[in-house]
């Protein structure tokens, strides 16, 4: 059986891609010999290689009979023997180390990602790691993830051998914000949805809905594109878009976060939006959508105290959310939530607590899940709080040179 597989695999690289898809196709007809049974487990590796097979698009399967191609003419042999199979045998060194670190994912890093010319596309698993590692970093330290023409270049790679590769242009959507390009950005988040809806994975948990459920999120997400550039006629008619398909979907969840994005548009053009807000909270609340009532609650402070509102009724606003975010591990609107009482007591002039505040955020281990290696002091909040420092230390004494030296 291992020299018919041998001889089958040398005949399929040496002729056409339909001689693959052929195999595959008699490749059932197996299970009615006395050969391989189903329960084997040599059936059990042949179903699971048809399942994978028939799932891959054509993108794909033409990258697995280049692969496949690749791998026979590294055999040099046309014919081989039953020794060649063995673990055991003879090969080229460099030909096994470089299967090594193909199959190396947890060693994955910058340095050793491969270019196409060299190494050629990186597997599914290496991908995946790669695609989630450098947008955990784009998130929370912008700085340790690789520049922005080395990331687009390998993300280019990534999407040369597997265009449908959804996540892919997520990430570079994401990399494309940073740089403030408009063009690549709309360009990879309609790609983005484009896949996600051709892939199938927009249905795991929403049943036969999913494909309506992603068109009205794509039209968000357009949206908040929009809104982050200073579109906002633009952004206002996805907004209405989103809205529309929403309640015909009778998506609660959906029209909250186009409701909050809604008020977000009113403040950014400078209209008031106080009541949008409150009506935003109380939706959120009765959603159970504590990170969208959290920020409305917390716009809500912001706005009550550039009007003038009691200190106290904003204090016990915002000890209100605390609570919340204790209760659902919200590192971030924690972070946020000080920085915000710190501005409050500065407004009020109560230096020493807001240098309190201050210092708590900064001496903050606010840690995230997924890698608790590294610390999120990158956010608005730190730079917040950083800034009410600077100041506080120049309003000291100004004599005493050690207070310019802490304020710088």
């Amino acid at each position: 059986m291992v020299s018919a597989v041998q001889l089958r695999l040398f005949l399929m690289a040496d002729g056409e891609l339909q001689d693959m898809e052929h195999f595959f196709t008699i490749l059932p007809g197996a299970f009615s010999d006395s050969e391989a049974f189903k329960t084997s487990v040599v059936g059990l590796f042949m179903r699971q290689m048809l399942l994978a097979y028939n799932n891959l698009s054509f993108s794909q399967v033409y990258k697995l009979y280049k692969s496949l191609q690749q791998y026979c003419r590294r055999g040099n042999q046309p014919e081989l023997s039953a020794e060649d199979m063995e673990l055991t045998s003879n090969e080229d060194p460099s030909a096994d180390r470089i299967d090594k670190d193909e199959l190396d994912t947890a060693s994955l890093h910058q340095s050793e990602l491969r270019s196409d010319e060299t190494w050629g596309p990186l597997s599914q698993k290496q991908a995946e790691y790669f695609l989630a590692r450098q947008a955990y970093l784009l998130k929370n330290d912008e700085n340790k993830a690789m520049s922005p023409a080395k990331l687009q270049d390998e993300l280019n790679n990534i999407l040369k051998f597997n265009p449908d590769f959804a996540e892919a242009h997520y990430l570079s959507y994401l990399n494309s914000m940073r740089l403030q390009d408009i063009y690549i950005s709309t360009h990879s988040l309609l790609h983005y949805f484009d896949r996600l809806i051709l892939s199938g994975g927009e249905g795991k948990s929403n049943g036969d809905e999913g494909y309506g459920r992603s068109l009205r999120y794509a039209i968000l997400n357009l949206a908040t594109l929009h809104c982050r550039f200073g579109h906002y006629q633009q952004a206002d008619l996805a907004l209405q878009e989103s809205i529309r398909i929403a309640q015909e979907a009778n998506d609660h969840v959906c029209l909250q976060h186009c409701l909050s994005w809604l008020y977000t548009l009113e403040q950014m053009k400078g209209s008031e939006s106080v009541v949008l807000t409150e009506d935003s909270v109380k939706i959120a609340a009765h959603f159970c959508l504590p990170y969208l009532a959290s920020l409305g609650s917390q716009s809500l402070v912001q706005q009550g105290a550039k009007q003038g509102m009691p200190p106290n009724k904003l204090l016990d606003a915002l000890r209100g959310t605390d609570i919340m975010h204790w209760k659902q591990s919200l590192s971030e609107l924690i972070e946020i939530s000080l920085a915000q009482t710190t501005s409050i007591w500065r407004m009020y002039g109560k230096s020493t607590m807001a240098r309190q505040q201050a210092q708590l955020l900064l001496n903050m281990n606010i840690l995230d899940p997924v890698n608790f290696s590294e610390q999120q002091n990158n956010t608005e909040a730190f730079a917040v709080a950083l800034c009410h420092l600077a100041e506080l230390h120049a309003e000291q004494v100004p004599e005493l040179p050690h207070n310019y030296m802490n304020a710088d």
